[in-house]
């Protein structure tokens, strides 16, 4: 699960609307209610045509009007179409989000406030159950998290390598790396992982438009002569780091044993790692015109879909499990 709330929306009517029944203040048609605050953030439905006995064609299906009409009138056919919503009901993961934050002012407007504060609690359980992209304030608003950009940036990363092979394939090596690495991070391994990532970072560099350089280094300069850095703090940061890969020995050349300090253990993995990865925003074409997009979760992707599967193939799964 990667946290996006669309993902989970069909269990919506099971674990935040079924339950407001159980309170004594419950309106009688609070389905209908709610499914008529839904209304600005549903998809409309696919036109239906039929041919009729003269020959005309007619568009027969019922709009969302004609639901929330219905829904109001009749608390059984609510409780239906709550039940039946699912993802594809929805235009984007905002609009999921702001869903699940109308019912709060529906109940609010036309309940009791305990029946209000009672959805918001339910509210803040489900979005902890089911994604650490969000948090929940007492309005009833998704806020994302540290974790939640931290999803967003690599999601991206996957997006923009799906479309160039090569950054794709160097992309997925790292990664592969990196899992075997945290089976057990042993300092070949941490090796390992670094230089791959590295790999990847310069795959991702290739494909800027003012990169010219093959090495991580000369992309380094050649953003820096470009203006992309905001202070030269973070161009000396960056080039720091890639002094480090080059000099450490066995990560990317042989170098003078004597010059580490000491063997890499899991701290570097993780703070080496972490602070290579962003480097990549920089040597991404366009990466802040669509991180935005990324963060909110609504871009088309296989991180909006339901078969999510870990990148490498499924023997390296299964073997990783057996470890």
């Amino acid at each position: 699960m990667r946290g996006y709330l669309g993902l989970v929306v069909h269990r919506a009517f099971d674990e935040l609307w079924q339950p407001l029944t159980d309170h004594d203040d419950c309106p009688m048609n609070v389905f209908g209610e709610i499914y008529s605050g839904l209304r600005p953030y549903l998809r409309d439905p696919e036109p239906e045509y039929v041919r009729e006995d003269d020959g005309t064609i007619r568009d027969k299906t019922a709009g969302l009007d004609d639901w929330v009409a219905l829904a109001l009138s009749d608390a059984v056919t609510a409780e239906e179409l709550l039940k039946e919503l699912s993802q594809s009901d929805f235009e984007s993961e905002t609009a999921v989000q702001e869903a699940m934050r109308s019912t709060y002012g529906v109940l609010s407007d036309a309940a009791t406030e305990d029946l209000a504060a009672c959805y918001l609690r339910l509210l803040k359980a489900f979005v902890e159950r089911y994604s650490l992209r969000y948090y929940v304030d007492d309005n009833a608003k998704c806020w994302i998290t540290f974790s939640g950009l931290a999803t967003a940036f690599f999601s991206q990363l996957r997006n923009v390598a799906e479309s160039h092979p090569h950054v794709l394939q160097e992309l997925i090596a790292f990664e592969q790396a990196l899992a075997e690495c945290l089976a057990q991070p042993v300092d070949v391994r941490i090796k390992t992982a670094i230089q791959k990532q590295i790999n990847s970072i310069e795959a991702f560099g290739s494909q800027h438009q003012l990169v010219d350089g093959n090495t991580l280094g000369a992309m380094l300069s050649e953003l820096k002569a470009a203006g992309s850095w905001p202070h030269e703090s973070l161009a000396e940061s960056a080039a720091q780091l890639n002094q480090f890969v080059n000099d450490y020995p066995g990560i990317r050349h042989a170098g003078t044993f004597d010059s580490a300090s000491r063997g890499l253990d899991l701290r570097d993995l993780a703070s080496v790692t972490l602070s290579l990865v962003g480097l990549v925003a920089y040597l991404t074409d366009g990466f802040e015109s669509r991180v935005l997009a990324a963060i909110r979760g609504d871009f088309v992707g296989d991180s909006f879909g339901d078969n999510i599967t870990a990148p490498w193939p499924a023997e390296f799964q299964e073997q990783m499990i057996r470890s």
